[in-house]
Parts: C-alpha cells; structure tokens; sequence
C-alpha cells in the first residue's frame, strides 16, 4: 500500500467525484419525475405532454453538456461552478414551484378567454413546460460535462473513465426513477418529492463547497509519461478518408433518431401485450436508462482491447434493424409466450406474475436496443477524437446530436410515422432505415480498408431479412389488438399520434367493443358498463326540477348521452379531450349516435378539469362515464382534487352521479375509491344494477343537507316515462325495481371506510395499487359480499310518503320483497364469480320464487331453461316436456296448464293405455 499523500488524497477526491456523478444522475431523475407529474396534474393528462416533456428534457440536457463542455477551461474554479449550479437546480426549483399555482390561473384564464383556440392553449402550455424543465435540464447536463472534464484528465486511463463515469450517471438516473416513481412519490406525495428533490440539490451544492471548493483539479492528473496521444488510439492511426470522417457524425445522429423512433413504436406495443398502467410506462424509463449504462460498461471492456472499433460501430445499425425484424415477428406472440412463462415459473400470485412479464418484455423489447444504443454512444466519441484536450468538446458535441436526433425521432414518429403509416409499416421502415444506413457506412469503411469479404457476408445476410420481411402480412401486428382466448376478432383498428383506437368482436356474444391504447371505454350491448343503464336515469329521477343543464364528461360509448337525450333534457355538455375517439365512437354507434345529430348537446373537446374551472358555468347534474383509475390518465377522475371541482361547479341543490369500478380493484382500493368520493359529497348513496354482473356500482353525490327521495315525484317521473324503450329493456320502468338498486347512504359508507386513505393528484394511491390487484373474480365477489353485510333499505330515507296506512305497509312490503330476492341474486352472482354455476342457479330459483318481478332473476331463469322449452308442442310428450321445463322454472300454474292441454289430447286414453300393457 503506498505511502504518498498525494496519491491518497487523489484517490479520495476520485471516490467523491465517482459518488457525485451517480446522485447527480439521482437526482436529476428524483426533480423530472415528480415535475413530469406536476405538469400533469396543472396542465394536462395526455400522452401529447408526455411526449413534449420528454423532448425538452432531452433537447435541454443536451444543450447544457454542449455548453458545459466550452466554459470548463473560463472558470478558475470549477468546483464553486458546481457547487452554484446546485444550488440554482434548487432554489429554481423551489421557485417554479411556489409560481405554479399562477401559472395554472393564467392557463385557466386563457382557456376562459378563448376556449375555442385550441392552438393558443397548447403553446402556453408548451411555455410553462419550457420554463420548467430548460434550466434545470441545462444546469444537470452542464454539471454532467464539469464531472467528466474533472475526471478524465488521465490521458491513459480516459476512454475507461468516461464510460465508466457514464454508466454511473445512467445507473444513478435509472435507480433515481424507481425510487422517486416507487418509493417517495406513493408514499409522501408528488409535491413533497418534487421538493425533496430541491433540497437534495441545495444540500449536495453545500457539501461540494464544503469539501472541494479548495481541491486543485491539476491534482487529479496522472503522470502519464510513458502513454502518448496517438497511441492511445492505435485503431484510428491509418488515414481516414474525408468521406467516412463526415459520416461518422450523421450516421450517429441516423441511429439516435432511429433508436428514439423505435422507443415510441415499442411503447405503444407495450399497452397491448403487458398493460397500460403506470407500472409499464415507469419501467420503459428504467429499462431503457439501465441498457444504456450497461452498453457503456461493456464499451469500458472492449475499447483498452486496441480492437478497430469502427467496424463494430457500422454493424450496430444492422444489428438494431435484425432485431426489430424479431420483434416484428415475437410481438403477435407475447402475450402467449408471458402466459407460458408464468405457467413454467408456477406464478399463481397475479402480481408476481406482472413482475415477471415486466421484467422479460422490458429486457427484450427496451434493455437490448438501449445497450446498442450505449455502446454507440462511446464507440463514436472514442472514433472521432483525434485531440485529447478537445475530448470534452467532441462528447458533448455527439451528445447534443443525439438529443437533437432523439427529439426529432420521437417528434415525426409520433405526428408522422403513426398516423400516415401505421405501427407496423412504421417498424418496417425503422429496420429498412437501419439495414439501409448500416450498409453504407460499412461500405465507406471498406473501400477505405479493403475488407470485402466481411462485408459482402454483411451484404447478403441484410438482404435475407429485407426480403423475409417484404413478405410479412399487412395485419402481422394487428394480432396484439386481438384476444384469441376470450374469441375477439379485430374489425377497425385506426393509429393517432397519441393514441391507438380499436373496434373489436367477439365471435361467441356478437358483443362489440371499442377500446383505446388497451383500454375498454365502450361495447354494445352492455355488460362490463351495465351501470350506464342506471347512472343515465336515476339522476334525472332525483332532480326533480328541470335538469338542464347536465354535464357529461369522460369515455363513453354514445349510448349514456343517447338515453339522457330522450328524456326531458333541453341541454347536455358532452366533455371529452380526444377527438378521435369521438370519430371511432361516431363509426362505433353507426345511425343510433345522437351526439352529432341532437340539437340538445354540444361536443366540447377538452379537458374535464378546464372545463369545470369555468366559474361562469353551473351545472345541476354531473355524470361520468366508466373509466378505471388504474390505466395511465384514468385516475385524476378518482382524486379528491376533481371532486372539488365538480363540487363548485354544482347549482346549490346539484348532484353528480359517477360509476366507480369494484372489477380489477382490491377491496382497500375500492374503500379508497368510496371514501374519496364521499369526502367531497358527504350526502353519498350507492347504487348497484344486479340485473347483470355489473362491474361498477353508481356513487350519486348530493349537494343537499340530508339524503331524501321524494317517492311520489320518482313515481310520477317514471310513469311519464314507462313507454321509452330503454327502462323497458333494460327493467327500470318499475319504481320497486330502481329503488332496490340502493346498497347504502351515507351512515354505511362512513362505517365500511372508517380509518381508509384519500386518493389525491398529489398522492395517487389508486395508480399505483390497483395495478397490483389484478382483475380477478376473487376481489369482486368479497366486494360483493360487502355490499351484502353492510346493505340497508332505502325505505327510511324516502319522504313523500303522505298515504293511507295500507298503501303504505304495502309499499314497505314490497320493498322488503325485492331486497329479500335482490340478495339471493347478490349471493347467485357472489357464487358465479366463484364458478359454481349449479349454486347460483339454486340461489337466482329462490329469488324468483319469492319475486315473480325481480328483473335479473326472472332473465336468468328464462335464459337458462327456456332454450329446453318445445316451441310448438304437438304430442302429448312435448306438453309433459314442457310442464317438467316450468315446474323447474317453478312457475307451477304454467307447468299445471300444460298438464291439461296433454288431458285434450284425443288419444290420451289409448297412450296411457298402451304404455300400462307395456
């Protein structure tokens, strides 16, 4: 061990240096997540802001390595450089974040002002974007390039420096976003991470002036006497011809861009074959920061090799294009391949099954072209620098090309590729593009280096794969839209930049269902959104002035506005932020979409949360359609934060009526849900369809001081209304048959979410959780049995009531009647869920038996035994058939009269006796 101080203390200040480069790459990741969520929650949920984040996060880190690379030498002291540049990451921070609540007045301001100039909007919120991320993304790719100049003034040990340096800048971004993502931001909020991330940097600043604002950079120079310049680049001593050094600049910028294109593509592959939640969007960030690192270690083991580099650069391209070519033929198949992966495993648990799927597609799909991507990133610096003392310069100058090129990538993918082209038509020209540009810088290099022979190998495998592929189906990768398992068939499928919109049937129930990026927001006829039957006419019922006017926002499938628009409504605001789902559901609905054609409503593309930021405008009834909070720009429907803003958007005597899913949700996420909502409205009934297994309940919020139904309006409201076809259909034209929907008021609900949490914007607790339940009958059928324990009878809070003693007791009596049978449908549905098909049977018999009117038992029953009914019986073993069919049924005076017609048989007599002799 030595014994120099000298070479102690450098080693000292080398392990710092290391340590600040890893928490600086921390850091960083720890300010732009949460800020990634907080332009979010201000701005705007939607995949178009994600996207332009991005961009400026990579265009601004760029721009601030470039420049940092050209003021190192102009400072005295480069650690008080750093040490500022901490402290104004920070302090800017904090003070964007103190300014944001103005910034959300002025962008609500300019909505108010001109609502109808979309472009307006967008630009300002391109400008709060831009004010919040260019310093901060500047100042982190500015202290990137100090740390690397500081570190890399060893002319022997410099190209295994800077990787090194690298990898641990991207190892410290990747763990920075797992645990901002996963640890911080779920637990102590968006805010509170966001400023968290503010006071780290102010901190780590004070220690760098603490510890190193005296240090001498010259003290981490090396003797480096026996290295010289040239040598160290020995594969790049032959001369280079002016052709293949101008190419090596634009080819690395082809590959940024193309490896940026791909990302998008992939992402959106992703939505299809794992989910689209947050879990899958984090761990695409992860992943890709974790390939880059790794290809940037790997650069670290092959560059002191002396091996000629160039060679293995220009064959990155062809690798990439042959691996998108795999990708392209895998894709169809991964979902089937995760199945068998948690099957081989003997992954029972939902969620560790999710692990695994995660982890292998995100290895597949993203850690591979990332390591490419790293590797390239270090074999082109270390190719192009001819001057040792220009290092910096050279590397930050490919790193502003690759933010430039990556910018521009995800840019004309998005608004380009996608929507003229197509996902799969976009991948195939992505690997074209690869294969094209791999050759012809393989071609320069051999013309200069006479290496035909290995580059003729190159040639031809490359035109093996461009040949497969000009045989590949043009619905190759429609098959990721299909479930070949649940019997879908895909019938429309339209690519948008920001969204990938599908129309699907299912070859068994004919049923229809129209989803986007992944997400079901509509089918024809109902099941999973059974809920739209209720949620599209009780709160007309309980307003019982005129309604108008109503405010309708979220996905839909056209049918909730339909029914809303043919009962006494002279006025509804359909909200809705994408207008090409709008177009699908336009195509999805066919003639019966009255949203274009009914003079009552008005189509308003924009944000819910704008549109209720309008003080102006007051709205006596709100209602959502069904959406679920665990699919990426679902949950802000579910926080407290948007039932405030529907809650001051409300008229003094106001109700709003949201479904609330208890599919694909725990049981604490569906307290969480409950006691969110009822936090904001503490006047809160629930209501459940059991006509159906319906996978939402109806949360119906009232702005009143006390929960009171006027029995006698609802009565009159729904005879005036009886003869519209869809409460017939649906069995809602009869009083005892709406009002059993109710489950529980406002005494209940407080008790069955006593000591749950709230789910805020700032907190999202459901974003994150609900992922991890997974949508398993198990967790639907305890809410289920939920709804049957803390269940009570609505007849106490009914008024209006002023009648004769006996209309009265005969009203109490058959509400007790249709409770009593709605449980034993309850308890059908509960074993149903469970798979035992003959209990729920039994258990749908007795409801019937004790409610000839109970609308979902008597469809099951009828369902179930009539397909054994003789349609026109003619002997007298047709009619005994058919009366063995109704006594089961047990309709009893239906099976004794078809006993009697077998008496009116002519030869009744005969057949008997016959049948005695024998």
């Amino acid at each position: 061990m030595t014994k120099d101080p000298i070479y102690f203390r450098r080693s000292v200040i080398q392990q710092i240096l290391y340590s600040l480069t890893f928490l600086l790459g921390a850091l960083a990741s720890f300010q732009f997540a949460p800020l990634s969520r907080l332009l979010n929650i201000e701005i705007s949920q939607s995949l178009a802001l994600s996207s332009v984040i991005l961009c400026f996060i990579i265009i601004s880190f760029g721009i601030g390595a470039f420049a940092g690379a050209r003021l190192f030498n102009r400072s005295k002291n480069v650690f008080r450089m750093l040490n500022r540049s901490f402290f104004y990451i920070g302090f800017f921070a904090i003070f964007f974040f103190i300014s944001l609540p103005l910034f959300n007045k002025l962008n609500i301001s300019i909505y108010l002002s001109s609502p109808d100039n979309l472009f307006l909007q967008r630009l300002f919120e391109f400008f709060i974007v831009l004010v919040s991320i260019l310093l901060p993304a500047v100042l982190v790719g500015f202290c990137l390039l100090l740390l690397f100049q500081i570190q890399t003034q060893s002319e022997a040990q410099y190209p295994r420096s800077l990787a090194t340096l690298f990898a641990l800048f991207l190892f410290g971004t990747a763990g920075g976003w797992f645990v901002a993502e996963f640890g911080i931001i779920p637990v102590f909020g968006i805010s509170q991470a966001y400023i968290f991330s503010s006071v780290a940097f102010i901190g780590l600043g004070i220690l760098i002036r603490v510890i190193l604002s005296t240090t001498d950079t010259n003290l981490l120079k090396e003797d480096d006497g026996s290295a010289h310049q040239l040598g160290l680049f020995a594969d790049d001593q032959l001369e280079v011809f002016p052709t293949l050094k101008n190419s090596t600049f634009i080819s690395f910028g082809i590959i940024s861009f193309l490896y940026f294109s791909y990302l998008i593509l992939a992402s959106r592959i992703s939505c299809f074959v794992v989910s689209n939640d947050i879990y899958t969007s984090i761990s695409i960030i992860i992943a890709s920061f974790f390939g880059l690192a790794v290809g940037s270690l790997i650069s670290y083991k092959l560059i002191p090799r002396q091996i000629m580099l160039y060679p293995v650069y220009t064959l990155i391209p062809v690798f990439m294009g042959i691996f998108v070519f795999f990708i392209l033929l895998l894709a169809p198949q991964m979902k089937n391949i995760h199945l068998w992966l948690c099957s081989l495993m003997a992954l029972e648990n939902i969620w560790s099954c999710k692990i695994l799927t995660l982890i292998f597609h995100h290895f597949l799909f993203y850690f591979i072209p990332a390591v490419l991507m790293g590797l390239a990133i270090i074999f082109i610096h270390k190719i192009a620098l001819k001057n040792f003392h220009e290092r910096m310069k050279n590397f930050s100058f490919y790193l502003l090309i690759f933010s430039l090129s990556g910018a521009s990538g995800l840019t004309i993918t998005t608004y380009l590729l996608i929507s003229y082209f197509g996902l799969q038509k976009s991948l195939i020209f992505i690997m074209w593009l690869n294969f094209l540009f791999g050759l012809l810088i393989i071609f320069f290099y051999s013309i200069q280096y006479y290496k035909l022979k290995r580059t003729s190998i190159t040639f031809f495998v490359v035109a093996c794969f461009f040949i497969i592929s000009l045989f590949f189906p043009g619905t190759m990768l429609q098959k990721i839209y299909e479930n070949k398992r649940a019997g879908s068939v895909l019938v429309f499928a339209k690519e948008t930049p920001h969204s990938t919109i599908t129309i699907k049937t299912n070859k068994n129930t004919k049923q229809l269902t129209l989803s986007n990026n992944g997400n079901l927001i509509a089918e024809n006829p109902l099941r999973d959104f059974y809920v739209e039957s209720i949620s599209s006419y009780l709160p007309l019922l309980f307003f019982h002035s005129s309604p108008d006017p109503i405010l309708v926002f979220g996905p839909e499938n056209g049918r909730l506005i339909n029914n809303i628009s043919n009962f006494r409504v002279n006025g509804i605001n359909f909200v809705y932020n994408s207008r090409h789902v709008n177009e699908a559901l336009t195509l999805f609905r066919g003639d019966n979409d009255q949203r274009k054609k009914s003079p009552k409503i008005s189509l308003i593309y924009q944000d819910p949360r704008k549109v209720l930021s309008d003080s102006t405008h007051k709205y006596n009834i709100i209602i959502g359609s069904c959406c679920h909070p665990g699919f990426n720009g679902g949950n802000y429907f579910f926080s407290r934060d948007f039932y405030q803003s529907c809650r001051t958007s409300l008229t003094d005597s106001g109700l709003i009526a949201l479904p609330l899913p208890i599919h694909g949700v725990s049981i604490e996420d569906f307290k969480i849900g409950l006691k969110t909502f009822y936090s904001v409205f503490p006047n809160t009934a629930v209501f459940y369809n059991n006509n159906l297994l319906n996978k939402y309940i109806l949360a119906v919020g009232f702005l009143s001081d006390t929960l009171k139904f006027d029995y006698q309006k609802i009565a009159q409201h729904i005879e005036a209304d009886s003869a519209n076809p869809y409460l017939k259909n649906d069995g809602l034209n009869n009083i005892f048959e709406i009002l059993n929907c109710f489950i529980m008021g406002p005494r209940e609900i407080r008790q069955l979410t006593s000591g749950v949490r709230i789910n805020t914007e700032n907190k999202p607790v459901l974003l994150y959780s609900t992922p991890r339940a997974g949508d398993t009958s198990l967790n639907m059928s305890q809410i289920l049995y939920l709804f049957r324990s803390y269940r009570e009878p609505i007849f106490p809070y009914l008024t209006g009531m002023e009648l004769e003693i006996e209309a009265r007791a005969h009203i109490k009596h058959t509400m007790d009647r249709y409770q009593k049978s709605s449980d034993f449908v309850l308890s059908g549905l509960i074993a149903q869920l469970n798979g035992n098909e003959y209990r729920k049977l039994q258990l749908f018999k007795q409801a019937y038996t004790l409610n000839r009117e109970d609308f979902g038992a008597k469809n099951y029953i009828d369902k179930y035994y009539n397909r054994f009914l003789i349609s026109s019986p003619e002997s007298v073993v047709d009619f005994a058939e058919n009366a063995k069919i109704y006594f089961q049924k047990t309709e009893y005076e239906q099976a004794i009269e078809e006993l009697q017609n077998t008496a009116k048989q002519k030869k009744c007599i005969s057949i008997h006796s016959n049948y005695s002799l024998t």
